[in-house]
């Protein structure tokens, strides 16, 4: 018909933009099924393929190196891992967390060695506080075994280390009481019993010193002690002297001193201890200190408890010479048969008279003789130099060494001969008076 024209809506009556659209598609699909295909070729190929070794390992290919999860083997074969479980990074918060509890951890390991380096050190010093007790022990043991029967006449004297723990005081009377004491003693230093020129105060004197200290007469006392500038001797026995003298009763010298103490696994300590003051009232034992006069009468048997030089340089008339050391061995006195052999010069019925320049050394010559039952007194050489009179002696004959005198040390040798007041006609020297 004329003028009519009818639509057509098949695809072939379609436009260019209807044309592609349904091109692409077409496109897609035949690419799909390329790839699935290849897929499926490589899987069956690798399948049926046997590489040996040296082959697989020139592939990065699981399945051909015979692994079980074939289902992954294309991930793997491209390098991916679908399962892998990433680790979030941190945030700062979470870091400085994680470092601070890094940081603890480090701490605890740090201090646990330092704990463990405290107590090996620890373990060091008691090892070493343990050999210390046990050298002393062994030292107590063998000075002990040199003394031999201590068959004493007066053995109450003594005490023990064991023992002494029963007394009411016990006295530290020499230069180590800051250093280290028995547990509860108590200081008194031994000085403080002597006056300015180094002799025995009064009896009255050391009676207010010792009731100062906190001692009453019917206390039990227990003396240790030894003084560091006086050569180290023990001192004990002339603080037991000057209680004697003041008529107390109860009273001991701690036989071996400290190191007895010590090695017998006893308490010691750094404390300062003190008791309450007492009343102390003298009740005077007059023989037990010899007076100036009954010295020089001569009725005296005299022993000079000096060191061997000052004896050997100038002594009272008529003194032997008995040394501390003889005595006593480590602060342990020497058994009664050694003592018996010491004291052989000596009369056992005579008074005897020890002498030493403040009465330390003598007290312990002394307290030997009480120990072996002698009559026996204490007496100070200071004392004797300051009442004896002058020495007048005339110069006899004088020498020099070397001769004439050149520049360096010169020797000078002297004879003097002692004359008396009377026939005074030559020079006077006065005696060299010995202070300690």
């Amino acid at each position: 018909m004329l003028g009519v024209r009818r639509k057509d809506n098949s695809a072939e009556g379609a436009g260019p933009a209807g044309r592609g659209f349904g091109s692409l598609w077409s496109g897609a699909a035949l690419a799909i099924l390329a790839i699935a295909a290849i897929f499926a070729l490589v899987a069956s190929v690798a399948a049926d393929i046997e590489l040996d070794e040296e082959h697989a390992g020139k592939w990065d290919c699981p399945e051909c190196k015979g692994q079980s999860n074939s289902s992954l083997a294309i991930f793997d074969f491209l390098g991916h891992d679908p399962t892998a479980v990433e680790t979030p990074e941190l945030n700062s918060a979470q870091q400085a967390r994680a470092d601070m509890e890094a940081g603890t951890e480090e701490t605890k390991e740090l201090n646990s060695a330092q704990q463990a380096r405290a107590d090996m050190e620890a373990g060091k010093e008691a090892e070493a506080d343990l050999n210390t007790a046990q050298r002393a022990r062994a030292e107590m043991e063998a000075a002990r075994a040199e003394t031999g029967s201590r068959d004493y006449v007066h053995g109450e004297f003594l005490v023990s280390a064991e023992d002494a723990e029963d007394a009411d005081v016990i006295l530290d009377v020499g230069s180590y009481y800051e250093t280290s004491h028995i547990k509860g003693a108590i200081p008194l230093y031994w000085e403080e019993l002597l006056d300015e020129n180094n002799n025995p105060k009064s009896a009255q004197e050391m009676a207010e010193i010792f009731g100062n200290a906190g001692i009453s007469p019917q206390d039990s006392v227990v003396v240790y002690g030894r003084c560091e500038p006086c050569d180290d001797i023990s001192v004990a026995p002339f603080v037991f002297w000057a209680m004697r003298y003041v008529g107390h009763d109860e009273v001991m010298v701690l036989d071996g001193g400290l190191n007895a103490w010590i090695s017998a696994g006893l308490a010691t300590e750094t404390m300062a201890n003190a008791r309450p003051a007492a009343n102390y009232t003298p009740q005077v034992r007059s023989d037990l200190l010899a007076s100036y006069d009954e010295v020089a009468s001569g009725d005296r048997q005299l022993v000079d408890a000096r060191v061997l030089e000052d004896f050997a340089a100038y002594k009272i008339a008529g003194a032997i010479h008995i040394d501390y050391d003889e005595v006593q061995t480590s602060e342990i006195m020497k058994g009664s048969d050694d003592l018996t052999d010491v004291f052989a010069g000596l009369e056992e019925d005579g008074p005897i008279v020890v002498y030493s320049y403040a009465g330390a050394r003598a007290a312990m010559v002394w307290l030997a003789l009480q120990l072996m039952g002698y009559e026996s007194s204490v007496y100070s050489f200071n004392d004797w130099e300051e009442n004896s009179p002058p020495v007048k002696a005339i110069l006899k004959n004088a020498r020099a060494d070397p001769n004439p005198a050149r520049p360096g040390p010169v020797n000078i040798y002297a004879v003097f001969e002692v004359v008396s007041d009377e026939s005074s006609d030559g020079e006077i020297s006065t005696a060299k008076r010995w202070k300690r």
